[in-house]
């Protein structure tokens, strides 16, 4: 079986994937990027602030 390699994080964990290496189908084209909205600061905060 063959496997691609994704990525190594920064622990040393591997990320392999068997259906990058799939052929594409006829037509297909990629999806447009997506917006990374995770570095917010409202979505590092774990709990929302209370009003007293």
């Amino acid at each position: 079986m063959k496997v691609k390699l994704i990525k190594i994080d920064d622990q040393g964990r591997l990320d392999f994937s068997r259906k990058a290496l799939l052929p594409k189908p006829e037509g297909w084209t990629p999806p447009p990027p997506r917006r990374d909205n995770r570095n917010s600061s409202k979505h590092n905060r774990p709990f929302k602030k209370r009003k007293f």
